[in-house]
């Protein structure tokens, strides 16, 4: 026990010494300097071309440029308005790690990717002010709607007969596109019918039934996408008019 008690004062007495000789603030600047400093070395992406609705990878390097261990941290990647988190585990001073996210992103856009290690502030590190890497991420749309066809059954409706009209859409593109809506037109009256999700290459037949009120000539315009709802790869080819003649019923 007294030795316990020798060690104790002599390791007290140096530290008195040392501090006097190098002044207390130094000191604490020497202990501080044996801490973490984890920061976001760099955010990568594959592949490079990144379009709507098809599933890339986002890598993010974690560095530390500390003196010590880090502790396990959380990491939190943002982009737009989607929020991913991911455990970063303890990194030795000078070494780094890549954490691997997997992003669809269903809106072609310029996305700020946003990534933060120590997002919830628990680690003590060296500078508190290095932690978030920003990138700018641009999304392309790779589908398109395309009003293929238009059909009438009766193909030369009488007025006041039930006529289905039908439309082929199909997604030009090579990407799956989202569902949306397609507007149906006649004169002043406009139907709206639901496009389905459609693969590349893919096409649905959408109808809607109408009774001509009027004989003579009469347009008849289908739009896909019909609130631009998504941005395509050719906005031109959405919408396809005919025009029919209407006859007066025969007696």
């Amino acid at each position: 026990m007294h030795i316990f008690k020798f060690y104790n004062l002599l390791y007290l007495t140096a530290l008195i010494i040392m501090i006097s000789i190098v002044g207390f603030p130094t000191f604490l600047m020497a202990q501080s300097d044996n801490l973490p400093d984890l920061i976001v070395s760099d955010i990568t992406w594959t592949p490079y071309s990144k379009y709507a609705y098809i599933e890339f990878q986002i890598s993010v390097t974690i560095a530390n440029i500390g003196s010590e261990w880090s502790d396990n941290a959380l990491l939190l990647l943002e982009i737009g308005e989607e929020q991913l988190r991911a455990n970063v585990p303890s990194i030795a001073a000078g070494g780094k790690t890549k954490i691997f996210f997997n992003v669809t992103l269903k809106m072609p856009d310029r996305y700020t990717v946003r990534a933060t290690i120590d997002a919830n502030g628990e680690l003590a590190e060296l500078d508190e002010y290095n932690n978030t890497k920003e990138v700018t991420l641009i999304v392309s749309s790779l589908f398109d709607y395309k009003v293929e066809r238009i059909t009438l059954s009766p193909t030369s409706p009488d007025k006041g007969e039930l006529t289905v009209i039908k439309a082929t859409i199909t997604n030009n593109g090579k990407g799956a596109a989202p569902q949306t809506t397609a507007e149906i037109r006649i004169g002043s009256t406009s139907y709206y019918v639901s496009i389905p999700r459609l693969l590349g290459g893919q096409s649905t037949v959408i109808e809607k039934t109408h009774v001509f009120t009027s004989s003579g000539r009469n347009t008849i315009t289908v739009i896909a996408d019909n609130e631009n709802a998504y941005n395509e790869s050719n906005e031109y080819n959405n919408d396809m008019s005919i025009t029919i003649r209407v006859t007066e019923k025969r007696k």
